[in-house]
């Protein structure tokens, strides 16, 4: 509407009844869906069509818009409204495409009943690189970023933590890791302990030749060969690796990022690796300097 109005396009007079509209919909929507009837999925199905329906009468309006905005001699405005309009014309450009995008997938999954993969799926028209890290835990039902490895040593402080590429599990990074941190510290680590999700057959044959000791445990029952003292004493350090990712998201604003882009979520990753750091650190000295007041 901002647009038009700054080129002159008589197209977009009624843009808050055009809102209020497509709100009013999404809203009958969310009602029908809350709801028990048992019409409740024929309804449904009627609500999303006519919700598409009306979203494309907009679409031919922005076109017409586009279009103008394409002949306008933007030379015919002033340097202020020139910085304006152009603004206005990428923001416009970049949403538009976004919205087109979830309106095809949107088509395809209600009135076509396909299944739409998670590669093709958008999370976030903001953040277009979002994936969805879990889906259906108890803590959190459905949760939106990108997953992060970090690696703990002996005494607390945090070695390192990386953002992990798009679709890599856990049990798909987990020699690489190993191996990229025996190259960064020289070979001088000789226990680790993993997540479950780290476990596959073929990673527990092949860490056997970087580790002399790991702990990584297996989903399911505890196998015979591993119900011993040594296994427990490590399982209950790993405890606390999971209290300090716990702590990180808590207390070191690795729960949610402010920043964007993905530039500015690795930024924020380590970031926060630093601040952990820097938090026992302090823990360490302060117990030191405790020690030598009272002896």
């Amino acid at each position: 509407a901002r647009l038009a109005d700054l080129i002159g396009f008589d197209g977009f007079r009624q843009w808050r009844y055009l809102t209020k509209k497509i709100k009013n919909l999404g809203y009958k929507i969310v009602q029908i869906n809350n709801s028990k009837k048992p019409t409740k999925d024929d309804e449904l199905f009627k609500g999303y069509v006519e919700i598409l329906d009306a979203m494309e009468q907009i679409y031919e309006k922005m076109f017409s818009l586009l279009n103008a905005a394409s002949k306008f001699n933007i030379k015919s405005l002033s340097e202020p409204k020139q910085i304006r309009f152009e603004k206005l014309l990428n923001k416009i450009y970049f949403f538009f495409s976004g919205t087109a995008i979830e309106h095809e997938l949107a088509k395809r999954r209600v009135i076509l009943g396909e299944t739409i993969g998670a590669k093709e799926k958008i999370f976030s028209l903001f953040e277009p690189h979002a994936e969805m890290i879990c889906k259906g835990k108890v803590k959190v039902r459905m949760e939106f970023g990108h997953a992060v490895i970090v690696a703990q040593c002996n005494n607390g402080f945090m070695l390192t933590g990386d953002r992990m590429e798009s679709g890599l599990k856990d049990a798909g990074i987990c020699i690489p890791f190993i191996k990229e941190l025996q190259e960064k510290y020289d070979n001088k680590i000789k226990c680790m302990t993993f997540d479950k999700g780290f476990h596959n057959p073929k990673n527990k044959k092949e860490i056997k030749d970087l580790l002399p000791e790991a702990l990584l445990l297996a989903k399911g029952k505890t196998p015979q060969e591993e119900k011993n003292g040594a296994y427990y004493d490590k399982k209950h350090w790993h405890s606390g690796v999971e209290s300090s990712i716990n702590a990180l998201e808590q207390g070191n604003n690795m729960g949610v990022c402010l920043d964007k882009g993905l530039s500015g979520f690795d930024r924020c990753v380590k970031g926060s690796i630093l601040a952990r750091n820097l938090h026992r650190l302090g823990l360490i000295l302060f117990e030191q300097s405790r020690q030598k007041l009272t002896a």
